[in-house]
């Protein structure tokens, strides 16, 4: 006993049809379409789904028509179906455009700080650093491992507590602090 549905219009040809269940849409004949991609003829699938908005007969289609799909790997030119050949070329790929951007965004730091040390006005961008004028502001991240993106977002929220130095004059700076530090324990000692 089966159950039987009243007749709609198809909502792209506008013709009466009987509807096989009620979410039906479209009649036999507007249910077909030609793939973008492969030119192929295709049916869709559900009704429901958007079928890759029906211009493409499968998700490989959609995704190589998206992609602008050459069938080789965006990492390694490697030949595939898909955008990369596996998980590993993606996240790879993905980290050396992540960090491009850090690398972009350190230079524009450097350039706001001047561009050359503070201290003795060596300018080579490759050995200049930003030290903190102030070390006990710097946040240290636990286990102190300090990656390039926690440097950055270190320098951001403690911008006005930064200086350029080239690698001597920080090397210099850093080690006087230290025996600084160290002498005055040493003088606390003495005096307990």
């Amino acid at each position: 006993m089966g159950y039987s549905f009243r007749p709609r219009k198809c909502k792209k040809c506008r013709q009466e049809f009987t509807p096989r269940s009620t979410v039906t849409k479209f009649c036999d004949k507007c249910k077909t379409g030609k793939c973008h991609r492969c030119k192929i003829s295709f049916t869709f699938q559900k009704e429901t789904s958007r079928n890759y908005r029906g211009k493409y007969c499968t998700p490989k289609c959609y995704l190589m028509d998206r992609w602008k799909g050459t069938g080789r790997c965006g990492f390694c030119s490697r030949l595939c179906k898909g955008r990369f050949c596996s998980k590993e070329c993606q996240t790879r790929r993905h980290e050396r455009f992540r960090l491009k951007r850090l690398k972009e965004e350190r230079n524009s730091l450097v350039k706001s700080l001047g561009g050359k040390c503070s201290r003795c006005g060596f300018s080579d961008r490759r050995a200049l650093d930003i030290d903190h004028v102030d070390s006990s502001k710097k946040e240290i991240p636990p286990r102190r491992i300090f990656t390039l993106w926690r440097r950055i977002k270190d320098w951001r929220n403690n911008k006005g507590n930064l200086r350029l130095l080239c690698a001597n004059c920080h090397r210099i700076i850093t080690r006087m602090a230290e025996r600084r530090i160290h002498n005055e324990a040493g003088l606390m000692a003495g005096m307990i």
